[in-house]
């Protein structure tokens, strides 16, 4: 019964092989993810960050304040990077 049942898996494995093109179309696919990502990561932390000083100048109270708000920013690349990932899994 396992036999029947791997080879069974074996064969349809075996059905979902890519091709050259569709893994080069994933691979651009998890590219543009991450690019846009980090780029969209960047600018946040420009702004924040620049902010983030200037406020603290002002009122050295809301430092912590604009530290949490830049790593918000910091978050964005890291959810950019899961999606490239999972993209790139899903094309095997």
């Amino acid at each position: 019964m396992y036999l029947s049942l791997l080879n069974t898996l074996q064969s349809l494995m075996a059905n979902l092989a890519l091709t050259a093109e569709q893994q080069w179309m994933y691979a651009l696919a998890a590219a543009i993810a991450f690019a846009g990502g980090a780029l969209g990561a960047g600018i946040a932390i420009a702004f924040t960050g620049s902010a983030a000083i200037s406020a603290a100048v002002e009122d050295p109270k809301t430092k912590v304040w604009g530290l949490i708000i830049t790593a918000l920013g910091e978050a964005i690349a890291i959810y950019a990077f899961v999606m490239a990932y999972m993209i790139l899994m899903m094309g095997g």
